[in-house]
């Protein structure tokens, strides 16, 4: 029995440390996008969005995010687009409440654009209206303390996910999208 709990403890010890938990502290975080519609620019955001980060910044190989957009909650200061994008040839936000990102690999970025910051790339597949596609999402991370704020940036083409028809020939195909999140290490 005790060579049990000597082996187990072994392995306890050898196995690789457990990422950080981070809670996202939404009052100070934002997703917001810009695209084009009818020949002008739109730039909007989602009111609601969450997710689970487990990083720790010096092994992200053990890291994993999911992170979500409720899709119902798009705002872009008009009201017949925000129907539009929420509607049956929009998210589907009926059917489909959320667009979901799960990474599956998150790697520290050769370089580094961003002073005082580290940058990491994530790789996952991103899910709207029940088609996944894969992304990849560049980000820069930096820690002061037990709070940790990260700036990301991505294209999505709508075409990919089925959103919009014919109709919706003068919106523009790619959104680009700013993820700014600031969160604190669980405790």
């Amino acid at each position: 029995m005790r060579r049990a709990a000597a082996i187990g403890a072994v392995l306890l010890l050898a196995a690789p440390a457990a990422a950080e938990e981070w809670v996202i502290d939404v009052s100070d975080s934002s997703v917001t996008f810009e695209t084009q519609a009818f020949g002008r620019p739109v730039e909007g955001m989602f009111e609601e969005f969450g997710g689970e980060i487990n990083l720790d910044p010096d092994d992200p190989s053990t890291a994993q995010i999911e992170a979500y957009v409720a899709t119902g909650s798009v705002l872009t200061g008009t009201p017949e687009m925000e129907t539009a994008l929420t509607g049956p040839d929009g998210f589907q936000a009926q059917r489909h409440f959320r667009a979901i990102f799960n990474s599956s690999d998150i790697e520290e970025a050769e370089t580094c654009a961003v002073a005082g910051a580290r940058c990491y790339v994530a790789t996952g597949t991103l899910t709207i209206r029940g088609a996944g596609r894969p992304l990849t999402l560049p980000f820069s991370l930096r820690r002061e303390g037990d709070r940790a704020i990260a700036d990301g940036m991505f294209e999505v083409r709508r075409t990919d996910y089925g959103i919009g028809t014919i109709e919706w020939g003068l919106s523009g195909r790619l959104a680009t999208v700013h993820v700014h999140i600031e969160a604190d290490a669980r405790r």
